[in-house]
């Protein structure tokens, strides 16, 4: 469940803030370059705990939502077959009693938690497909494509770019948060700032140009946005006093105002 992946991932996040920033500042960590990793793991555990609370609210709603469609199937099912003995007429007379509504609700809350990602918003606007991981040529042309827009230590990172790049691909295909990411392509972080800056600068459509997805690629992933459904029903009291007086006895037994 998503709820309980986050607080895993909370719970994670606190204890590595706890215990392992001090191990390696005990092991002669620069104190400059300890507070700022602590302040990027702060960062990333307050974006958890806000996905967290929106994911807490929506399950709230959708538990609540449950609830009702359960009281109106159970009234359904202890109706079936006790109106048989009714003409068309009487029948009508007993389901004008039923004052039922169906609203469409926000879908806000089944979105992903979280802002919504402006790189996987560009393909969507675009149409434009997510390409395979590139080949050593493919790769080559999009770094010089891409270098006149930054200087020249964005190349010299410590991390491998191609593998974030690879990493911020995947992504893109399976439709997962970054609290989702596993460390597979580098430090999520370093990865999130690294598509950051790469969309800031205007590098992220050049390198789809450069790649050119268009017969092989896939489309970036979307979840399924369903408005949610709200029926609700409640017996009308004045129908139902004259449903009492014309009914049988059968029926007489069987309804309950709400």
């Amino acid at each position: 469940m998503r709820v309980q992946d986050l607080e895993r991932g909370i719970s994670k996040q606190e204890l590595l803030i706890r215990t392992e920033v001090p191990k390696y500042i005990q092991a002669g960590m620069d104190p400059a370059v300890a507070a700022a990793a602590t302040r990027r793991l702060q960062d990333e555990l307050g974006e958890m705990e806000k996905q967290h609370r929106i994911a807490k609210e929506w399950l709230d709603d959708y538990e609540q939502l449950e609830g009702r469609a359960r009281s109106l199937t159970a009234l359904a099912v202890g109706a079936e077959g006790r109106f048989d003995g009714l003409t068309p007429e009487e029948r009508k007379e007993v389901f004008d009693m039923l004052d039922i509504h169906v609203t469409f609700g926000d879908v806000t809350h089944l979105q992903k938690p979280g802002p919504q990602c402006r790189v996987s918003a560009w393909h969507w606007d675009n149409d434009m497909l997510v390409p395979p991981d590139p080949t050593d040529g493919e790769w080559q042309a999009v770094v010089a494509a891409v270098k006149p827009l930054f200087a020249a230590k964005h190349f010299t990172s410590k991390y491998d770019i191609r593998e974030q790049f690879t990493g911020m691909l995947h992504r893109l295909r399976c439709g997962l948060s970054w609290a989702e990411m596993p460390p597979t392509w580098g430090p999520v972080y370093a990865v999130r700032e690294r598509q950051s800056s790469w969309w800031k600068r205007g590098a992220w459509p050049v390198a789809m140009a450069v790649l050119d997805a268009k017969e092989r690629g896939v489309p970036a992933y979307r979840r399924p946005a369903l408005p949610q459904l709200f029926v609700t029903g409640r017996f009308r009291g004045v129908l139902m006093t004259r449903a009492r007086s014309s009914a049988p006895d059968g029926i007489r037994r069987t309804l309950r105002p709400a």
